[in-house]
């Protein structure tokens, strides 16, 4: 399930089902399948509505409203396993010292922040020497924080039929960490009809409900 989105001061009244309805129609807006603007290639664009178009039902929200998690405040093991909470698709869930995962269904994004804690980084991630990517490590031991990390990647992947491809984004990447910030979908969009931020829409829609 989706964080709990700030509420607006003057919430709309809806039936407790249609809560996150207002919420959901906003994010599918700002989606990559229906956003404005120029900064979705057509050939993206073709690939996401063809892939929302065979998926399944349950798999559908987190496209949506694509599930974000702070790999740097993973909590010790549990068993059985329970993901952490997820956080808000806002900028302000996001800092420079963090790192963090987020999920949409078609792909699993880790951004890296420029402060991240250089130790921690060194403990999840390595450098390929051939090419220069940054990759997680493989083979984790104990109760560390890539055995944290590299379980709630394989508990998302357990969820989905197709296997979910893991790209690391550094802070400051000019080709991709558009396309990680694109899916905060709380916040303004540059496109028309995308500069709502949630609550500015929550109150958008309580005027005309």
């Amino acid at each position: 399930a989706p964080a709990a989105p700030q509420t607006p001061s003057q919430p709309p009244k809806l039936p407790e089902s249609l809560q996150l309805l207002p919420l959901y129609c906003m994010a599918l807006l700002k989606s990559a399948a229906f956003r404005g603007g120029a900064d979705v290639r057509a050939d993206e664009r073709s690939y996401t509505l063809q892939r929302l178009d065979g998926m399944p039902p349950e798999q559908t929200r987190s496209f949506v409203y694509p599930r974000l998690f702070a790999l740097h405040k993973l909590p010790p093991s549990q068993t059985p396993f329970q993901f952490p909470p997820p956080l808000n698709l806002s900028a302000e869930s996001i800092s420079s010292d963090g790192i963090y995962l987020l999920d949409d269904s078609l792909q699993l994004m880790v951004w890296v922040g420029g402060a991240s804690d250089p130790k921690l980084c060194d403990s999840l991630f390595l450098q390929d020497p051939s090419d220069g990517r940054v990759m997680l490590k493989p083979e984790p031991q104990g109760d560390s924080p890539l055995s944290r990390a590299c379980k709630v990647i394989a508990e998302l992947r357990k969820t989905r039929p197709a296997y979910l491809a893991l790209e690391i984004i550094r802070e400051g990447d000019p080709q991709r960490q558009p396309v990680f910030f694109r899916h905060l979908v709380e916040d303004h969009a540059s496109f028309p009809g995308g500069q709502y931020s949630y609550q500015e829409f929550m109150a958008h829609v309580s005027r005309h409900a």
